[in-house]
């Protein structure tokens, strides 16, 4: 992927502080000094309302002198994003408001541990310390804890990622989901 590193951490979607990309790189400030190896990815358009929250995220991994493992990819193509979020050994969701996001499903699918705040659904889908682990919402110092937990026991970490795609494949395919969907409109129908 023509990225720095040997394990990957990444965050998806848009760059705005709903997404809480901020909680990300300042927990990755306060670790990554002790893991050389480990490269964190933003990927997701900014837009230019969004710019001055950018800027300030910018300014403090600058000040960390870490621009060069925590990267700004911007916006990449739907065809792309496979590819990155399989290079990805754990994959963040720590939206601060959230309804049903798909980023921590589609991090499970890759086969990655997923490390997500307990916004939305995400406490009830990802299974805590066997997919990945859930943090409370806008939580740095939880959410330190736990990256540093994952980036340092990487065989439990890879574990969890083969868990976290069985259970994503068994448990929310779309042929699942579709019946799921079928299901709920059938009672609609007959109530």
């Amino acid at each position: 992927m023509n990225l720095p590193g040997e394990l990957g951490i990444g965050i998806f979607g848009r760059v705005r502080h709903s997404k809480g990309i901020d909680i990300l790189v300042d927990a990755a400030i306060n670790i990554l000094p002790n893991y050389p190896y480990v490269t964190v990815i933003i990927c997701g358009e900014t837009q230019i309302e969004d710019q001055p929250y950018k800027k300030k995220i910018i300014t403090k991994i600058k000040t960390a002198n870490l621009e060069d493992r925590i990267i700004f990819l911007g916006k990449q193509t739907f065809e792309e994003l496979p590819n990155f979020f399989q290079g990805m050994t754990i994959i963040t969701a720590l939206s601060r408001n959230e309804g049903y996001g798909l980023t921590p499903l589609e991090g499970m699918a890759s086969g990655a541990a997923v490390l997500t705040s307990s916004e939305g659904v995400w406490d009830e889908i990802i299974r805590d310390g066997i997919d990945g682990y859930v943090v409370k919402t806008d939580d740095v110092s939880q959410t330190a804890e736990k990256l540093d937990l994952l980036i340092k026991n990487s065989s439990k970490t890879k574990i969890m990622g083969e868990n976290a795609a069985k259970y994503v494949s068994e448990k929310f395919s779309i042929e699942t989901e579709a019946k799921k969907l079928l299901g709920h409109i059938r009672d609609i129908q007959n109530a």
